[in-house]
């Protein structure tokens, strides 16, 4: 597959697990977190699809256009995993969805990153609320979820955790 086809899919598969995720928390109440802003399309779609809610990102170093970034009280800048811990503080069970798009460029490392995020984000979901994103995650007490049909194993992860 070349690597347009795979972009393609891997766009297609966010969308589609963007639109699923909307309607796993619609009756979930708190926040969006987003970890990653890159070109900022999936935040674009995420602040679309939850209109109603607030939308906050994380990266490391954000480069996207100034009209499709956050405001800046919802932009973290920094490590992730340094940003990261401090919220999970202050938002303890208030994160409805949260959207893990963020790597290093070097699948070991970004898969390294996935691990030590794993153990850290636990506790900012809401019950019932929903974690998804590229890579694995090791969620204690989460439940996999089926991917939107047409996706491929592996391309997308989604977890509910706990109960609403």
């Amino acid at each position: 597959m070349s690597r347009l086809e795979s972009f393609i899919r891997r766009m297609q598969a966010q969308r589609d697990c963007i639109n699923l995720a909307a309607e796993l928390v619609r009756d979930v109440p708190g926040v969006v977190w987003e970890f990653g802003l890159g070109n900022a399309r999936s935040y674009d779609h995420l602040r679309e699809t939850f209109s109603d809610r607030d939308v906050y990102v994380f990266d490391l170093e954000p480069y996207a256009p100034m009209e499709f970034r956050p405001s800046e009280e919802r932009l973290f800048v920094g490590d992730v995993r340094e940003t990261v811990p401090r919220e999970v503080a202050r938002s303890h069970g208030k994160v409805a969805l949260l959207h893990y798009d963020v790597g290093l460029g070097h699948r070991p490392d970004d898969l390294r990153l996935a691990a030590e995020l794993s153990d850290v984000i636990a506790p900012a979901i809401a019950p019932g609320g929903i974690v998804m994103g590229v890579y694995e995650l090791t969620l204690e007490g989460a439940e996999t979820l089926p991917l939107p049909d047409g996706i491929a194993q592996g391309r997308y992860y989604i977890y509910r955790l706990g109960q609403a």
